[in-house]
């Protein structure tokens, strides 16, 4: 997805995921690429944990004792571990205090809202870091998860001094270099990320770190200086297919892209032997480009937050927008700096009419995305559609709207300015503003420059929109912009379900409270048509005397793949 344009077609690379440190822990990321023989007698090793933690009861040594406990089945040092850790729950990581059965933070504030919430949590686990800080000074773990939450609380200066602090620590971990590369992604930097992971000797050898090369040169449009290399140990797997998942996903985009379809497919199938939720939403992104099917079975709802890949197959592939919604929403609550994720989920906001969600989202989306156009965009939507822009007092509204007339002045003389939803947003706002003629030459501007430049989801867009102001303002020409959306083309499921609201506003302007509502949605979802004998199946008689059942190709039950 273009950072400029407004569009829900996601140009998805396998760039890395950046999680809290105990996630992933429990991920396939950390495990090491081959198994090392135990070389640590557990009973040589409680001997001298049992001694310790007599000795020196401390957090470190709490930790260490109650991971050894668990492995070898010692309740009593279990027990023994898990009493020190409870006394300092308030500065142990989130996973640790699942695993010993404590609670998270209570958030103080019963009327903040879930975003608020979700801000309080990030506030609360800096000071919780800062803490655990002053005992484990050199851990880079730490200040990664540091810098995640400064960069959510969009304190890009101090996350990026938090990185570096982390790479100082560890330059050739893994981790460190997946997360540092996504964080200078998301920071619109990928030629640092890039970089970061070439010059690292690491690469060569590691399919995690080749998967994320192979992904950040596609962003930043060059070739990958790991393409062939990452080939070679696809052709010849030495490792286990988790490990080589994610690389087999970023080139098999590199071939789709190139034209390579049965390459691509080859490699998509191997990133699904046992794929990590990266490498499944890329799956799921490349079957809807290509309409092809590599993922077989329902890996999505099996795979511990796989809330991309379940939005992807949601929207493009049932095009149930109700059920993408609750996608989206857990996706960019798991991927909060990530503008695409917070794009998308403003972009369902809106074609739900859920307009105060598109606020809250593109609201937090811009600190970690100061300016971003499109959510700067998609917030002026919600702000007008929804009336707030013209509440308040004379002064405070014409000082509102003065805000949003310069900004988007501003932004249609830039050079790369995404005209159609500028000029929509201006049409938008003469309509609302009680001046539909001047909002009809806003809008048909905004559609015109979209054709022109052949951006048929922003043309078909703002068309879209510009009936749903017709209708409401009772024009004469709501029924010629009826006709001409109808006749348009909408690949979009978006788009599609929205026209279905339009036609019961064009037939019931009355009830726009009731259809243009978020609760109405289940009411305009595409209908599920039930297989007919005659046209789904068919039944032939054989010489034998008995009959086959034919099921067509797409009702058949997928197959399942070792």
């Amino acid at each position: 997805m273009s950072s400029n344009k407004f569009t829900d077609r996601i140009d998805r690379r396998v760039i890395p995921r950046w999680r809290v440190s105990t996630e992933v822990a429990v991920s396939g990321e950390l495990t090491p690429l081959r198994e090392r023989a135990p070389t640590v007698s557990f009973d040589r090793e409680l001997a001298r944990l049992k001694s310790e933690i007599l000795l020196n009861p401390t957090l470190g040594v709490a930790a260490d004792a109650l991971g050894v406990a668990l492995l070898s089945g010692d309740n009593a040092l279990e027990v023994q571990a898990k009493d020190i850790l409870n006394k300092h729950q308030d500065i142990i990581p989130a996973g640790l205090r699942k695993l010993i059965g404590t609670q998270d933070e209570v958030i103080e504030g019963a009327t903040l809202s879930r975003w608020d919430c979700s801000t309080k949590r990030n506030q609360v686990a800096i000071q919780r870091i800062r803490r655990l800080l002053l005992q484990y000074q050199h851990n880079p773990l730490l200040y990664l998860d540091m810098a995640r939450n400064q960069a959510v609380l969009g304190l890009r200066e101090k996350a990026e001094k938090s990185i570096r602090v982390a790479l100082s620590l560890a330059p050739q971990h893994r981790h460190v270099l997946r997360a540092a590369s996504r964080f200078y992604i998301s920071e619109d930097a990928p030629e640092i990320a890039l970089r970061l992971l070439v010059n690292s000797p690491m690469t060569r050898h590691d399919p995690w770190l080749m998967a994320a090369e192979v992904a950040t040169a596609q962003v930043v449009g060059r070739g990958s200086k790991f393409f062939k290399q990452g080939k070679l140990l696809l052709d010849h797997p030495t490792f286990k297919p988790v490990h080589l998942s994610e690389l087999a996903a970023a080139i098999g985009t590199v071939e789709l892209e190139d034209g390579r379809r049965k390459d691509a497919k080859r490699r998509f199938e191997m990133a699904m032997l046992d794929p990590t939720e990266n490498a499944l939403a890329q799956v799921k992104w490349a079957e809807d480009k290509s309409n092809s099917r590599f993922a077989f079975g329902n890996p999505t709802h099996n795979l511990l937050g796989a809330h991309e890949a379940a939005f992807i197959k949601a929207y493009y592939q049932s095009h149930d927008i109700v059920e993408a919604a609750r996608h989206v929403d857990k996706w960019f609550d798991d991927e909060p700096f990530s503008a695409i994720a917070a794009m998308m989920h403003s972009y369902m906001g809106s074609i739900l009419d859920d307009y105060q969600s598109v606020i809250d989202v593109c609201d937090l989306g811009l600190r970690s995305n100061p300016n971003h156009p499109c959510l700067m965009n998609n917030k002026i939507f919600a702000e007008v559609s929804s009336g707030q822009v013209f509440e308040g007092d004379e002064e405070t509204v014409l000082a509102k709207l003065s805000s949003i007339t310069k900004y988007l002045s501003a932004e249609a003389s830039k050079e790369d300015a995404d005209v159609a939803h500028i000029g929509a947003n201006i049409g938008l706002l003469l309509y609302r503003a009680g001046s539909p003629e001047e909002g009809r030459r806003a809008y048909d501007h905004a559609v015109k420059w979209a054709t022109r430049k052949n951006e048929r989801f922003s043309a078909a867009n703002a068309l879209m929109f510009h009936a749903r102001e017709a209708i409401l303002a009772k024009t004469e020409w709501a029924g010629d912009l009826m006709r001409e959306a109808e006749a348009t083309t909408f690949n979009s499921s978006g788009q599609a379900f929205y026209m279905t609201k339009l036609r019961a506003l064009a037939a019931n302007p009355e009830k726009a409270g009731e259809i243009l509502n978020p609760a109405a949605a289940m009411a305009y979802l595409p209908k599920k048509l039930a297989p007919k004998l005659g046209i789904d199946f068919k039944i032939e008689k054989n010489d034998d005397g008995t009959v086959t059942l034919i099921v067509p190709k797409r009702l058949r039950p997928q197959r399942q793949r070792n």
